[in-house]
């Protein structure tokens, strides 16, 4: 064999371990391909009392569509909806901040024992106490409501709990309010008619009704603010500094200064580390694709969707947050 034929026969004897180092590579590609494209089956339970909630829900599902699979679960009610989580029938679920305090320190209607179970991993949209009055009206800050006729949601609501709080903090203001409980539907004719003087109710912007109303009246929206705004926010942690934001109403140009309650994607301790880490770090990633998938989610923070809260954050949740340097190992 000449020289020739000696090399090409060593090149071949050569090749063999590139090839098995090759087909090594593959095989290890293919399946931390595989394993990065896990598909983890999600069932979220969504109240109907939560406003926007369900088309929050499918603009998450959209997010996570290349590694999860959504089943939403319409529940009758809030309670009914963190019970779901609480035991583990429904992976996660979306609560508005109030409820889910009230759940976890066990205040009625839930059991006094707490729902201790209960893990956040991160929040969402506002929904923001909204002062709606007829252009034509004397309310032009919250302190002067008192002795008007404003409603408040329906009677033994959740909405008019949150009014009642709220008005908690600023005493004088509301003296002599005549509280009436018309539904958001109605609040076109309501000012129309001046049946009422006003609105003062949690919504979640945009409003179609508020919106509707809009058309055909010339409505305010009042802010709400002040001293005893102030010192509520410093008080507690379930009301933020919030606005209704400006343009997306008739007459209303400018945002206007409010407080709101946060909506919360919440799971429990039984919930999978693996698929809520997975999750999290998804919607964080996606956070561009969220905030134009729908208006309620346009304002959409990183920093305010990681604000602590006494709920604890999942494991999950925390294994990304910590990957970010968000949270500092304890």
């Amino acid at each position: 064999m000449g020289y020739c034929g000696q090399r090409e026969g060593i090149l071949r004897m050569n090749r063999w371990p590139l090839r098995v180092a090759l087909l090594g590579l593959v095989l290890l590609t293919a399946c931390s391909s595989g394993e990065d494209r896990r598909r983890h089956s999600v069932s979220i339970g969504v109240s109907g009392q939560a406003g926007n909630a369900f088309p929050v829900v499918k603009s998450l599902c959209d997010v996570w569509g290349d590694i999860a699979s959504c089943q939403v679960s319409p529940t009758d009610s809030a309670l009914q909806n963190l019970e779901g989580v609480q035991t583990g029938a429904l992976q996660l679920g979306i609560i508005r901040a109030d409820l889910l305090l009230q759940a976890w320190h066990g205040k009625a209607p839930f059991k006094a024992a707490g729902m201790k179970k209960l893990r956040v991993l991160f929040s969402l949209h506002d929904e923001v106490m909204t002062l709606v009055v007829p252009g034509r009206s004397s309310i032009d800050a919250l302190a002067k409501i008192g002795g008007k006729r404003l409603n408040v949601g329906p009677e033994g609501s959740d909405n008019e709990r949150l009014v009642n709080d709220l008005l908690k903090a600023c005493k004088g203001a509301a003296s002599g309010m005549v509280a009436s409980h018309l539904e958001a539907v109605e609040l076109g004719q309501a000012l129309e008619s001046q049946s009422t003087d006003g609105f003062l109710e949690p919504m979640i912007h945009p409003n179609v009704g508020l919106a509707q109303a809009a058309l055909t009246n010339r409505l305010e929206i009042v802010p709400i603010e002040g001293d005893c705004i102030t010192s509520l926010l410093k008080a507690q942690s379930l009301f933020e500094a919030a606005v209704v934001p400006g343009k997306i109403y008739r007459d209303v140009e400018q945002d206007v200064a409010t407080v709101g309650v946060k909506y919360w994607v919440v799971a429990s301790t039984v919930a999978p580390e693996d698929m809520v880490y997975a999750l999290v770090k998804k919607t964080f990633e996606g956070i561009d694709a969220l905030r134009h998938s729908s208006p309620v989610m346009h304002f959409l923070s990183p920093r305010k969707m990681v604000k602590v809260m006494e709920v604890p954050f999942h494991r999950g949740a925390m294994k990304y947050f910590r990957e970010k340097r968000w949270f500092r190992d304890s």
